[in-house]
């Protein structure tokens, strides 16, 4: 698959190009149906588990609305949207790679079968007691419909309604056996009411537990009077439904006619629409004309354009220019969540006057650094994650160590006036893995009363017996969110979060008269950066969120992905070649923890999902089979994320202040390297805010080769390299 993806970006002739594009198209059904053959039979034999972990509801459904997005193609005449109740809790404990995986089965199902019309997908929380939510999950379509005499056998498996439907559709009916298998194993029946020709519903009920303590979730509220055209049925009712939830004034227009005249009464009144939700690309002149009517004359600020259009129609705005009266401020794929509707409208409407609320209140509280003077160990063999930890945790005032894998966080723990307020430790390490730590630092070590607390990837329920039986304390799940790790820090130590913002120095390795460390503030994100995201497949404000709005260091996660995932996908591809499982599972494990941090959870799900399938493969060919699936979405995302670096660097680039006269002063800088050596010795992770506030003072021509090659260093955690520069630039410096 991955060399066919590749054969099709060459210059190929027009026959060439579609016989490569059916090729391609053959082998991914092949590839579904062994998954499914797969699937069914684990189900059947009894093998296949659930794993119930907390999860983000809206999390989930946005990659479930960008895997039907691109199911619907070139079907102009069909609407999907999805309907869900905003009482339905932020989190729950279930599976969550099932449940997406039934979800969208019969989403899919029902976009294959409809051509015209409305699918609706519908989440409707019916009881909440006693910690366990009640939903109730429903999916309808305005298609085909099933024949009561066929309504029967629909849920067996290699069965579609009839032949007919096989040769017309396509498929290998497999989707709803499994799925009817799925909803069985978390407690409710997928049953199905259908009239022919006239549509489907496929629903199930089911009970989920709500992690405690619940998470609150607070949706950013902007006061806009909104006017939304062309929306109809399920697509208006869930506008209405949000902009209720978020504040707004809606207004809906059937046609841009009726919306030209809902404007010229508003601008009469003095109260003009701040934005325009638009359904659909304008395409005939008429319509192009309207468009530019409610634009005006493009000298005011407002209003802003959103445009709701299908996966297909987001290509044609693509290429629309620049100067285009019909081209959108931004676009919103449909179906669509609450939360993606808001981050288009946000998009649309950043860096425009004060009426847009888009400025913080003038009240809100100076970020706190909850850590203040917390000593942590960190035992983590991934790069990235080494930094994510040392810099969200710096930037909350805990000086961090970091060692790279459990014999060394033993080690640590065992030197002389060694004191750590807490352990975060990698489950899956090369050497000594920290199962084995953990057991060493409390029987030999005695450090009975230590927090120890596990960092993985997968937190399979095993894994958590595993965790607890070795002394862990608790567990988190990669990749972590940083408020939730906070409270889990604050819990294990009994440290009080302090009142305001602290300063001072971060532990004892920081001279006292050493600058205090600030966090790099949350910073606004280009427009330009978020289309680049969401092509790449990657949910930017879920990554942000998680890294406490931190852009400096997600775009350095980012360069440090794009860095090493050719490397990675070559030790992968060697390793599945001598069929080295102990390799395999390693390299998909580290890539996997490095995608979700990075936002690109769809693809995460990929790596997981074969780290799964490799369960009881021994032999060449299961193995191939497993990785397979990785390696292709690997090889596919190398271009989108080179793209998404790009993007980040060229947005980051004007934001860079001049430098002082004073700053370039040569005693200046002395006492900056000299300070920045000090930490490096003593793997003092503030070296990542030292070299962040160097760069930030003495970045000029003259400096750029040295600041280049530290930032490169300190940011990689290679300390030694970073130290030598240290010293040799030091000694051009020498007074």
């Amino acid at each position: 698959l991955g060399l066919l993806t590749l054969l099709r970006r060459t210059g190929l002739e027009p026959r060439q190009s579609d016989y490569a594009l059916k090729a391609e198209r053959a082998a991914r059904a092949l590839m579904g149906l062994l998954n499914d053959i797969l699937d069914i039979s684990k189900v059947e034999s009894g093998k296949l588990t659930l794993d119930a972990q907390p999860f983000d509801t809206d999390a989930l459904l946005r990659d479930l609305a960008v895997i039907l997005a691109g199911s619907v193609g070139d079907k102009p005449g069909l609407a999907v949207a999805f309907d869900i109740d905003p009482a339905l809790p932020a989190q729950l404990v279930g599976d969550a790679m099932r449940l997406q995986q039934v979800l969208v089965n019969l989403g899919g199902n029902a976009i294959k079968f409809t051509e015209r019309g409305e699918v609706v997908l519908s989440i409707r929380l019916d009881r909440l007691q006693h910690g366990m939510a009640t939903i109730t999950v429903d999916v309808r379509d305005t298609g085909i419909g099933i024949a009561p005499e066929n309504q029967v056998q629909i849920f067996s498996g290699f069965t579609q309604a009839e032949a007919s439907t096989t040769r017309r559709f396509g498929g290998t009916g497999l989707g709803l056996a499994i799925s009817k298998q799925l909803v069985a194993m978390m407690g409710g029946d997928l049953r199905l009411e259908s009239q022919l020709g006239t549509g489907s519903r496929f629903w199930f009920t089911i009970a989920l537990a709500v992690p405690e303590p619940a998470r609150t979730v607070v949706v950013p509220s902007r006061p806009l009077r909104v006017l939304a055209i062309g929306a109809h049925g399920a697509c208006a009712a869930q506008l209405a439904q949000s902009a209720a939830a978020m504040g707004w004034t809606l207004e809906q227009a059937s046609d841009l006619q009726q919306a030209l005249a809902a404007q010229q009464l508003a601008i009469a009144n003095g109260t003009p629409w701040q934005l325009l939700l638009l359904d659909g690309i304008p395409g005939d002149p008429a319509r192009q004309a309207a468009c530019q009517a409610l634009r005006g004359d493009g000298t005011a600020a407002w209003p802003r354009i959103v445009g709701l259009v299908s996966a297909h129609e987001r290509e044609m705005q693509l290429q629309a220019g620049p100067a285009d009266p019909c081209r959108f401020d931004s676009v919103l794929v449909k179906p669509f969540t609450a939360s993606l509707l808001r981050d288009a409208v946000f998009q649309a409407c950043d860096g425009q006057p004060a009426a847009s609320a888009s400025s913080a209140p003038a009240d809100a509280e100076p970020a706190r650094r909850r850590l203040q003077g917390m000593r942590l160990l960190v035992a983590e063999d991934n790069r990235m994650n080494q930094q994510v930890a040392a810099e969200l945790l710096g930037s909350e005032g805990a000086w961090v160590r970091v060692v790279d894998d459990g014999a060394a966080g033993v080690a640590a723990l065992a030197e002389p006036g060694a004191a750590f307020d807490a352990v975060l430790m990698d489950l899956q390490m090369p050497g000594m893995d920290g199962l084995t730590a953990t057991r060493r630092i409390r029987e030999e070590l005695g450090h009975s009363a230590l927090p120890i607390i596990a960092m993985t990837a997968n937190a399979m329920a095993s894994d958590r017996a595993a965790c607890l039986a070795a002394g862990m304390n608790d567990h988190v799940a990669k990749p972590f969110d940083l408020d939730q790790l906070v409270r889990l820090l604050q819990r294990h130590t009994a440290w009080r979060d302090p009142a305001g913002p602290a300063h001072g120095t971060r532990g004892e390795h920081v001279p006292p008269d050493a600058p205090a460390a600030q966090a790099a503030a949350p910073v606004p994100v280009s427009p330009d950066v978020r289309q680049t995201a969401s092509a790449a497949g990657v949910d930017l404000d879920a990554a942000l969120a998680r890294l406490g709005g931190r852009l400096d260091v997600y775009r350095r996660l980012v360069r440090m992905l794009v860095d090493d995932l050719a490397t990675a996908v070559g030790a992968l591809q060697a390793a599945s070649a001598r069929a080295d499982l102990a390799a395999i599972r390693h390299t998909l494990h580290a890539l996997q923890g490095q995608l979700a941090t990075l936002g690109a959870s769809a693809l995460a799900d990929i790596l997981r999902e074969s780290q799964r399938q490799l369960t009881g493969a021994d032999q060449r060919p299961a193995i191939d089979r497993a990785v397979q699936p990785a390696l292709t979405a690997l090889d596919q995302s190398q271009t989108g994320l080179a793209e998404l670096l790009h993007a980040l660097d060229a947005a980051a680039r004007p934001s860079m202040p001049s430098a002082t006269s004073d700053a370039q002063a040569p005693e200046a800088l002395r006492r900056d390297l000299a300070l920045l050596a000090q930490q490096l010795a003593q793997s003092d992770m503030a070296a990542t805010d030292t070299i962040a506030r160097m760069t930030m003072r003495h970045h000029n021509a003259a400096h750029a080769t040295w600041l280049g090659q530290l930032d490169t260093a300190v940011h990689g955690l290679e300390f030694d390299a970073a130290l030598s520069l240290c010293h040799a630039w030091l000694d051009t410096l020498a007074p």
